[in-house]
């Protein structure tokens, strides 16, 4: 019923008008030349066309090595998720089981999906299902949003306010103060950073639909946090972004999500989507007092030995962790943009 096509050039514009439909910015071609660009990462993105070609499902992909070096698949690297694009059921679980024979086409040890409302069989795959997102509605108003808050929230950003500790704005010509900020929050977390050519590129590659918050001391005028915002549809998505922790006592993250928020409604937008945490961290708890319902991931890894995640996988990403930590920033500075490309965030 449905005839299997590689996008090219010729119809790439054909790609992204289904998109826009039916995908986010995640799906988009645009996004596929930041992966290829960037990181120098290899991409197969196949459609599913009718009888009458017409596209009724997509699936992206990009393609890699990853710390083992291992050749993996990926739907996507550095994206939070990605469900399946179709335009119904039908089509969905068609270019979902492409997934299995394209393990042995391109000599793949696994593809990993990343999906928040598509489910698959968990008999022929193993899955990690700790990573959850917040998003936040945002149709009723600033005022509603503010009473979904918890209450210790609405204070904390009352606060910010009333002190004029912090300014925000919306200028790309912030982005190196901006990226200082943000390589500083990943070293803190202990994971590597990936260069300022990736926002430069999102940049001219996606423009139009990045949006990029920063937040400065409002004495001092020095960029101490801020964001990177994409927006599709009716969705804001919160995809990268840190601040300095010395100003934690200050409440700047408060402030600067509340920023978002009035960012995205005063744009029209209908959900701002604040991010991946993880089961029982501290951003998990963060974020729960913007009163956003928790909706869990579900990263499926198909491969030809079946099984669930070790334990041995994840004890050594947390002694890696640790270790990076430690280690002197003038080093993880630059071994890190190398790194993250294997790391497949």
């Amino acid at each position: 019923m449905y005839n299997l096509v590689v996008c090219n050039k010729e119809n790439k514009k054909q790609w992204d008008s289904f998109v826009k439909e039916h995908g986010t910015i995640f799906h988009t071609t645009g996004w596929k030349e930041v992966l290829e660009e960037t990181f120098n990462l290899k991409t197969n993105y196949l459609m599913a066309l009718d009888e009458k070609d017409q596209i009724k499902a997509i699936a992206p992909m990009a393609i890699g090595r990853n710390l083992m070096f291992k050749k993996v698949g990926m739907a996507l690297p550095f994206v939070n998720y990605l469900d399946v694009c179709a335009t119904d059921d039908e089509a969905a679980n068609f270019i979902n089981d492409q997934m299995h024979p394209m393990l042995s086409a391109k000599g793949l040890d696994y593809i990993e999906l990343r999906y928040k409302d598509f489910s698959m069989d968990t008999n022929n795959c193993s899955l990690q299902d700790d990573n959850y997102t917040f998003i936040l509605p945002l149709e009723e108003g600033e005022e509603k949003v503010m009473e979904m808050s918890s209450s210790n929230n609405r204070n904390h950003i009352r606060k910010t306010y009333k002190n004029q500790w912090f300014k925000a704005s919306f200028d790309w010509d912030k982005l190196n103060d901006f990226y200082e900020v943000y390589s500083h929050t990943m070293k803190r977390l202990g994971s590597p950073c990936p260069s300022i050519k990736l926002f430069n590129k999102i940049k001219e590659k996606l423009g139009k639909n990045v949006t990029l918050l920063t937040v400065s001391d409002a004495e001092t005028d020095k960029v101490i946090g801020g964001m990177t915002l994409f927006t599709w549809r009716d969705t804001v998505y919160y995809q990268w972004g840190g601040a300095l922790e010395s100003y934690n006592k200050k409440h700047i993250n408060n402030f600067m999500y509340w920023e978002a928020v009035k960012f995205s409604i005063n744009n029209g937008f209908k959900y701002l989507d604040l991010g991946r945490s993880p089961k029982d961290s501290g951003t998990y708890s963060f974020k729960s007092h913007f009163g956003a319902e928790a909706q869990k991931l579900t990263y499926y890894r198909l491969s030809k030995k079946v099984g669930d995640i070790k334990q041995v996988e994840k004890n050594n990403v947390k002694w890696a962790i640790e270790l990076w930590k430690r280690m002197p920033k003038t080093l993880t500075d630059g071994v890190g943009k190398i790194l993250i490309k294997y790391v497949l965030p």
